[in-house]
């Protein structure tokens, strides 16, 4: 046996092999860097679920567009989803989970206003871009200057709900309840203002928890009691809905007006005919005759074989807003996406044009607030 000649077979073999494996992790490589990755984060799970599915869905109506119309920079964009349950804790447990994954480019989320509060600060100090899509006090953007949204804030809507009820609805005495979180103080620290202003009476306001509160009857019996014209509910829709059921129960019959987070197809299913004639705040109708609205209600429902709700075409922006980012920096680099995130001027989406402050601050331009009453189980957008 020729020990020379088998050991250079060996050899051979081996470095054969090593060049294989060194092809097949480039290849691999090649395969993961050539993917642009995001991460959708909000509540999945539990009892704000509903706005999950929506960012889920409205992030897969824009991946799927942006794909078939070649990628970003000519990569594929990819999403992943996770679930913070609607509870600052877990995002930021999530939030420090993230920041250590390879190739994220960019977040989209949180959806809670207290969520995007919490983990938005570890996000800027890692220097991650983060576009929240219904985060709406105006602390958000204060968090740094990687953090963006494409939503309204509560400056907008705790206004524009005082004014619809006093100028449109012709009321002068108000009761109010409020979710105690960032949203619904938010909400109702501006509406008392403005009612102040107008010099509308707010003859009754209290706030109720987040999560766990079902009996509401005991806030609603001392509300009932200021003999106000109408209830103002800024709350989240599976609260709002066991409020207007319990009013029944203590014989409390007034008009109700919420704020958006009433706006899901779970406020008709748990308040029933209860939920009949309540006003609501929203920035997007489906049957809005905004171009871009049109046009994608129509690719959603061709999508999903159901009626777009408000909060998905929102996440839709989001990643649009991101996608010509990064096309204008060619790069995922998240300084040089941040930058141009900064940059976005005269965007148009189906929620409306989207352009942020001169100076890089991440925040919204935005048509006017709109109202829908429930009608025969239907949200019916108010005209004019």
């Amino acid at each position: 046996m020729n020990i020379s000649r088998l050991s250079r077979s060996k050899s051979l073999v081996l470095i054969l092999s090593l060049l294989l494996m060194l092809v097949f992790m480039t290849v691999c490589g090649t395969a993961e860097a050539e993917e642009i990755q995001i991460v959708v984060v909000g509540p999945m799970t539990g009892g704000s679920a509903e706005w999950g599915e929506s960012m889920r869905e409205g992030t897969q109506m824009a991946v799927d567009e942006i794909n078939n119309a070649g990628g970003v920079l000519g990569r594929r964009l990819v999403f992943k989803v996770e679930d913070d349950q609607g509870n600052p804790n877990q995002a930021v447990s999530l939030a420090n989970k993230i920041i250590t994954e390879p190739n994220v480019t960019a977040i989209i989320g949180h959806f809670f206003t207290s969520c995007t509060m919490a983990a938005g600060p570890i996000y800027q100090r890692e220097g991650i871009p983060i576009i929240a899509i219904a985060s709406t006090h105006p602390d958000v953007p204060k968090i740094g200057d990687f953090i963006f949204r494409v939503n309204p804030t509560n400056t907008h809507q705790g206004s524009g709900v005082i004014n619809f009820a006093v100028e449109r609805l012709g009321f002068k005495r108000l009761a109010i309840l409020y979710v105690e979180d960032d949203y619904g103080r938010g909400i109702f620290e501006v509406a008392q203002k403005t009612a102040n202003d107008l010099g509308i009476d707010v003859v009754y306001s209290a706030s109720h928890p987040a999560s766990g509160e079902v009996d509401f009857t005991a806030l609603l019996t001392r509300a009932k009691a200021g003999n106000p014209d109408a209830l103002m509910l800024f709350n989240y829709y599976t609260q709002a809905a066991q409020i207007v059921r319990q009013m029944d129960l203590v014989g409390f019959e007034v008009p109700v007006l919420g704020s958006d987070g009433l706006l899901q197809p779970g406020f008709l299913k748990i308040g029933g005919q209860y939920a009949e004639g309540t006003y609501i705040a929203t920035w997007f109708h489906p049957e809005s005759d905004f171009p871009e609205t049109v046009q994608y209600v129509k690719a959603y429902e061709a999508r999903f074989n159901k009626a777009s709700d408000t909060w998905s075409p929102f996440a839709y922006d989001a990643v649009m807003v991101l996608a010509e980012a990064i096309e204008r920096a060619s790069t995922t680099d998240h300084n040089a996406v941040r930058d141009e995130m900064a940059r976005t001027d005269g965007y148009v989406g189906p929620t409306g044009v989207i352009t942020f402050d001169e100076d890089g601050a991440p925040d919204v331009t935005f048509k006017k607030l709109l109202f829908v009453q429930v009608k025969d189980g239907k949200f019916e957008l108010i005209k004019n």
